[in-house]
């Protein structure tokens, strides 16, 4: 399973629908406090394992929805989307022209369908894979213990891509399309 973007519309600091994409190798998403770094983990944490989204706020009158995109393992792409205020999430298969075919419903089968996609992974693992926070690498592990004696703001390395958030939202991210903007553009064209 290959994870290709991740969307996010009303959910602070993300006042415009943001696509963020994921590129190939290890993705690195570094920035100032308040750049949605947090947000960005915990929404797929949410998406991804379906744990409740806890520590974020919402942007007032607007929705709260978040998703990713992802190709499974039958080379086949899939959307996970939630509507955190209408309480509403749902596993859809991608054709080639955009339309979706809904696949699943209950959150805790789309995490199963996700373990699957992975090769068999727990959550745990799961977890472990997609999300690591800054205190899971050893130079922060160890100033946190009291023994290192430099600050990492930022980890990367040559096989990795990393994903700068500036105050208050991403630079480097597409805008994401609802269907019903995707489908007045069109009109508009």
């Amino acid at each position: 399973m290959l994870l290709l973007a991740i969307d996010l519309y009303g959910i602070e600091p993300f006042h415009k629908p943001t696509r963020i994409p994921i590129k190939s190798g290890l993705n690195v998403v570094t920035g100032p406090n308040g750049a949605g770094k947090t947000t960005v983990r915990r929404v797929l944490a949410s998406l991804l394992l379906g744990e409740e989204l806890k520590g974020v706020r919402f942007v007032q009158n607007q929705p709260a929805q978040a998703a990713i995109i992802l190709q499974a393992r039958d080379k086949g792409t899939y959307r996970i989307t939630a509507d955190y205020q209408k309480g509403i999430f749902n596993l859809s298969k991608l054709d080639p022209s955009g339309q979706k075919t809904l696949i699943e419903k209950d959150r805790k089968k789309m995490t199963a369908w996700v373990c699957e996609q992975s090769g068999g992974l727990r959550e745990e693992e799961l977890c472990s894979l997609f999300l690591l926070d800054r205190v899971q690498f050893p130079s922060v592990a160890s100033q946190l213990n009291g023994s290192g004696s430099h600050r990492t703001d930022s980890v990367t390395n040559a096989a990795s891509k990393k994903m700068h958030f500036p105050s208050p939202a991403p630079e480097n991210v597409e805008e994401a399309l609802t269907p019903e903007m995707r489908a007045e553009k069109e009109t508009q064209a």
